[in-house]
């Protein structure tokens, strides 16, 4: 053969989409394969160099070779040609070849060159299996259609005497059941039974009842004598219960026709009613293309009116060449063929919907015709479609995977993604066919991976998580973690799984586990609580003192993965939800509560909240809770002692002020007072003189008289009367001399429970009093004022109310001298209120708890 020629034939093999290669016999059996077209090497998945020249069991699976090899030997030496089906193996699926092999002998008639190729028919095995499926639904559906159409024919006749009808009737409805050869039935009319022989004998029935103007005349039973597999209802189908109604609606119409002959029950309304039932579309036409019945989902689906179905031909449903290759089925039909066919039939709006359709030949109203069948089929093409984009997309996820994807059969590799061979090193080339435990893992972990594996082969387990330890290609060992569930493969049990390097994770882990053991030391030392919460406030930790604080305080232990707010009161969700939400929005929160002990007294606890964060998010919260008891109670004393100190200091200021008043006093009424009234005397000497002087002696005497009643009052008010442990008197006496100053009317109540023995208590009521209606007098503009001193809590209550003008609480004026009266019921543990706005007058209350009382 010429240089050009061969170039010619390997550029027609090559171009060529089966599988063709050419194999020299060798010494005893084997077979190297000497040349292989394109078709071939991609088929196998091998390259190139890696086909030609090596043995033929190097490049086919291992069963498909053998069975090369098998056949040649059972034709001797002299291999001329043969042909045979068989199923190959390839990593990639199993594919179903029609192979040929032809063989080339020497001078001396021994073969020594043998060619072959095979043709894939996957795919066309799998349209048959569809299209068998089919047809054993279409095959059920006129066996329905036949029953229905033969029980049609026993009831119509109105000659025969009753039973008899029955008696056929029975024995033609078995074949019209899923399982004719296991099918019994039963028929009970008018008190009247029918049954085939073995009815007695069925495990699973059926059943209609047969009902006439509402009354139930009879029943109708059909049943298997051997327990099937489930479907629709029990062991039947959705289509045999429609059946079964519809035998059960003929008998009613037969019993309206026997009975009630005067009434419209006729068979074309039988047979409507039958035909509008069936699922899909229904049609008989003639020779002509005159639709001549059909039912309404034609109608619906085509969206044509009875008018136009009437002047539409079939193939006015078709278009192009499916036009032409359903008028050729047509024919086959009129030829007496049963046909079926696939087509996408054209609705009145132009959509198209692939049908499934079947032509059976009749002869109808005197003239042969075609009937058949229609089912949609749109669902299985979309399935179809379905399922090719989803092994498309199952093959893209798993070479893209991130995880090593195998399948292990008989203890080797059948299948592999790429990142399983770079998880130990190799390529897919270098790893293929390779023995798993003797290649890629460790001698430790080999006697684990054996049973791991043997334990889901058997059944024990459907699918395994565990680790092991893998050697790579360099030798280098890393921490692998395996999953595996059990699988078919080529008819046999298989692992398929998936493959993870775990070898980072586990040292982080380990390096985790020491800082969580760090910190679980340090939380354990600590009289701190500490609560480690996730973002969704579920806790991940705790510590000790935790568990003893949430148990004392809540009667509730934390758990793990327990969301937090269920250890607390319903009434603080809210609040304790919205400060998580701050903490876990960047912020620290802290706060302080108390919780109330059954003696009365209060725990005082510190809560401390701060996020769990890297530098780019937060992961959750931790919760810090501290005991503040002591140091708040030790707190409070320091600072009851340092109010006590300062109410000391306060009425040891006040008495040295009264001591100061009272001094003044004296000194005001006994000195300068005694000089006044002398200076008074000597100008009454002087009134003798001369009228001038006169005038203005008696001047000087009116001035020195008002200066002596300024004095009297002023030691009046700095004097504090000398009735002594009598509070009422001393409130009196100031009251009388106010009336007699100011005319102001008091409405003046002293309850004479009332006893006050403190003498610094009484004279600081008594100023108390005194600066009161010092200010109403000054600031008020009263006209009435209310005074009542009561007995209250163990010591006295002192309400003043004015119908003054009233102030503002938050902003009094300079003069009013609230300060004051402050500092004065506070030096002496008392508590004060008030009650006033502008222009609505004022009221003022004073306690003085444990004062005593008569």
């Amino acid at each position: 053969m010429t240089k050009p020629l061969e170039r010619e034939l390997d550029l027609l093999l090559t171009a060529v989409t089966d599988p063709v290669f050419v194999m020299t016999k060798e010494q005893g059996t084997e077979l190297r394969i000497k040349y292989a077209n394109a078709a071939f090497v991609k088929a196998t998945g091998c390259k190139n160099e890696m086909v030609e020249g090596c043995l033929l069991q190097e490049v086919l699976p291992l069963q498909t070779a053998e069975t090369i090899l098998l056949k040649i030997k059972e034709v001797g030496v002299q291999v001329k040609e043969m042909q045979w089906q068989q199923n190959i193996h390839f990593a990639t699926g199993t594919r179903t070849a029609i192979i040929k092999i032809v063989g080339d002998c020497n001078a001396d008639g021994v073969c020594t060159t043998i060619a072959g190729s095979w043709h894939d028919i996957t795919d066309l095995m799998q349209e048959q299996q569809e299209k068998r499926r089919v047809e054993h639904l279409l095959h059920e559906r006129v066996k329905e259609l036949s029953t229905l159409h033969r029980a049609d024919l026993i009831l119509q006749s109105d000659t025969q005497p009753q039973e008899m009808l029955l008696e056929e009737l029975v024995n033609i409805l078995p074949a019209g059941w899923q399982y004719p050869a296991i099918t019994e039935a039963r028929i009970i009319f008018n008190g009247e039974q029918f049954c085939t022989k073995d009815f007695f004998a069925t495990v699973d029935r059926i059943s209609a009842d047969i009902v006439l103007l509402d009354s139930c005349i009879g029943i109708i039973e059909v049943g298997y004598r051997e327990e099937m597999p489930p479907a629709h209802e029990g062991p039947f189908l959705k289509e045999e219960r429609t059946l079964i109604d519809m035998l059960a609606e003929k008998l009613k119409l037969f019993a309206g026709r026997r009975v009630y002959a005067t009434q419209l029950f006729n068979e074309k309304e039988l047979s409507d009613s039958v035909i509008n039932n069936l699922p899909g579309i229904f049609y008989i036409f003639d020779k002509e293309g005159n639709r001549l019945r059909w039912n309404r989902n034609l109608e619906t689906v085509s969206g044509y009116s009875h008018e136009d179905l009437k002047h539409l031909h079939p193939l006015d449903f078709f278009d192009g060449k499916e036009r032409e290759f359903v008028a050729t089925k047509i024919q086959q039909v009129y030829d007496g063929r049963y046909v079926e066919v696939e087509a996408d039939l054209i609705t009145k709006s132009g959509e198209r919907i692939p049908y499934f359709l079947n032509g059976v030949p009749i002869f109808y109203k005197g003239q042969h015709c075609v009937m058949g069948f229609g089912v949609d089929i749109s669902e299985r093409r979309k399935s179809e479609l379905e399922l090719k984009e989803a092994e498309l997309k199952f093959r893209t996820l798993v070479e893209k995977s991130q995880a090593g994807v195998y399948i292990l059969s008989e203890g080797k590799i059948v299948y592999f993604n790429q990142r399983f061979a770079e998880i130990f090193g190799y390529t897919i080339d270098e790893l293929m066919g390779l023995p798993v435990l003797e290649t890629l893992v460790a001698p430790e972990s080999r006697l684990a991976a054996k049973k791991y594996a043997y334990t889901c082969l058997q059944g024990r387990d459907e699918q395994m998580r565990f680790e092991l330890w893998g050697v790579k290609k360099d030798g280098s060992i890393n921490r692998i973690e395996f999953y595996v569930g059990r699988t078919v493969f080529n008819g046999k049990r298989a692992l398929i799984g998936t493959v993870l390097d775990i070898t980072e994770r586990k040292m982080w882990e380990e390096t985790l586990q020491r800082s969580e053991a760090n910190l679980q030391s340090i939380l354990g030392t600590t009289d701190t609580c500490y609560v480690l919460l996730d973002k969704a406030l579920k806790i991940q930790s705790f510590n000790h003192k935790a568990l003893e604080y949430l148990q004392r305080e809540f009667k509730k232990a934390p758990v793990l993965q327990l969301h937090i707010l269920e250890i607390f009161p319903p009434e603080r969700h809210a609040t304790l939800a919205g400060q998580m939400d701050e903490v876990l929005s960047g912020k620290q929160v802290n706060y302080e509560v108390s919780h109330r002990q059954p003696d009365e007294s209060y725990n005082r606890y510190l809560i401390k909240m701060f996020p769990v964060s890297d530098d780019e998010q937060i992961f959750g919260l931790m919760m810090a809770v501290s005991d503040i008891t002591e140091m708040r109670s030790l707190q409070q004393k320091m600072l009851e002692q340092s109010v006590e100190e300062q109410k000391k200091i306060a009425r040891a200021i006040l008495r040295a002020q009264e001591q100061e008043r009272a001094w003044i006093g004296r000194e005001l009424h006994d000195n300068v007072n005694q000089i006044l009234v002398s200076s008074k005397m000597m100008l009454g000497l002087m009134e003798t003189a001369d009228k001038q002087n006169r005038e203005l002696i008696t001047r000087a005497k009116g001035l020195v008289d008002n200066a002596i009643n300024e004095i009297r009052v002023l030691t009046h008010e700095e004097l504090v009367p000398s009735a002594r442990n009598d509070l009422k008197a001393l409130i009196r006496s100031l009251l009388e001399n106010l009336d007699r100053v100011a005319g102001l009317q008091v409405n003046f109540t002293y309850d004479d429970a009332v006893s006050v023995t403190d003498d610094e208590l009484q004279v600081n009521i008594y100023r108390i009093i005194q600066e009161l209606f010092n200010n109403i007098l000054k600031h008020a503009a009263a006209t009435k004022v209310s005074l009542s001193v009561i007995s209250y809590l163990q010591g006295v209550k002192i309400c003043v109310q004015d119908n003054g003008r009233g102030f503002n609480p938050a902003n009094p004026s300079k003069g009013i001298g609230l300060n004051n009266i402050v500092n004065r019921v506070k030096s002496f543990n008392g508590t004060f209120s008030i009650d006033t706005i502008p222009a609505g007058g004022c009221r003022m209350e004073f306690i003085f708890p444990g004062a005593g009382r008569s």
